[in-house]
């Protein structure tokens, strides 16, 4: 945050005389861009542009974030002089907003005019818009705890309480603790995730997976695998099956009541068997390879 002037600074016309109800204008550094100043610290309450000077050509108070160019004129709207740039123009505050008239050395920091965070990788950086000159400037960003008042976007990080790093999954994304809410948030630990089109490499699974057991009543139904890899199945009559599997999907049958009902499976092979005779609870493997569906009897499990 910059202050323009000192307290109680005065203007003069070119006759000397104070320039009484003088107009100062302020627009972004090297542009014509009107830039808002304001009259506190805060940066609260913004001031009119111009700023009006009182009857003595004195100035009241003005600040701003960066730096600006400020054009003095007289009440007539005549232009007595042209300052650029005024305000913040250390180059060795962190994080000022980046000035094109500025020259920066290499691990300068700025603020862009899309309010994003650049180091410089080279000395003798001047004019290069940090936003389009990936020569000279490498975005950086923080990583900040997850705060219940902070609104998160899609794909913004947050440290959760427990130390590791979660990415958000949604966006307008407030009050939702990473740690215990999985819709909204994603970290690089996987505990009771659900993945969806996802290619693991090289990766540990300390816990065997638990696999979702699908149990119904009826006569028969498509064969799905979204439904669990585990089918328990009790027949209520004669029982149709339909296929609607995928290549490569599979899924365990135990079928019940093949002693009191007959099981008539989709169009299939069996394996090192013709149609085998059921008994009260059988166990049957089905998978679908090369667009054919083959099932193998493993054998009783009563």
């Amino acid at each position: 945050m910059a202050r323009y002037g000192i307290v109680g600074q005065q203007f003069f016309d070119n006759n000397g005389d104070p320039l009484s109800g003088g107009l100062l204008y302020f627009y972004e550094s090297g542009t014509t861009t009107p830039k808002t100043t304001y009259s506190d610290s805060d940066l609260s309450t913004a001031n009119t542009n111009p700023v009006v000077l009182d009857a003595a050509g004195r100035l009241g108070d003005v600040f701003f974030n960066g730096a600006a160019k400020a054009v003095l004129k007289d009440a007539s709207e005549v232009t007595i002089d042209t300052y650029d740039p005024v305000g913040q123009l250390n180059t060795d505050t962190p994080f000022a907003d980046w000035n094109a008239t500025l020259t920066y050395s290499e691990g300068d920091t700025v603020t862009s005019s899309s309010g994003l965070f650049y180091i410089s990788l080279t000395d003798a950086n001047t004019g290069n818009n940090p936003d389009s000159s990936a020569t000279s400037w490498t975005r950086i960003d923080f990583l900040k705890y997850w705060n219940t008042n902070e609104t998160y976007s899609s794909g913004e990080y947050a440290l959760g309480s427990d130390g590791f790093l979660y990415q958000s999954e949604a966006g307008s994304n407030q009050g939702n603790d990473p740690i215990s809410d999985d819709g909204t948030w994603w970290n690089q630990t996987i505990s009771n995730k659900t993945l969806n089109s996802v290619t693991l490499k090289n990766h540990t699974v300390d816990d065997a997976p638990t696999e979702t057991v699908y149990t119904a009543t009826g006569t028969g139904e498509a064969l799905v695998a979204s439904k669990g890899s585990i089918w328990d199945y009790t027949m209520s009559a004669n029982a149709n099956f339909t296929d609607s599997l995928s290549n490569g999907q599979s899924l365990a049958l135990i079928l019940r009541g093949g002693n009191t009902y007959t099981f008539t499976p989709p169009t299939s092979i069996w394996v090192n068997t013709d149609t085998p005779t059921l008994t009260a609870d059988d166990l049957i493997i089905v998978m679908k390879v090369a667009g054919v569906l083959i099932l193998q009897y493993v054998g009783e499990v009563s």
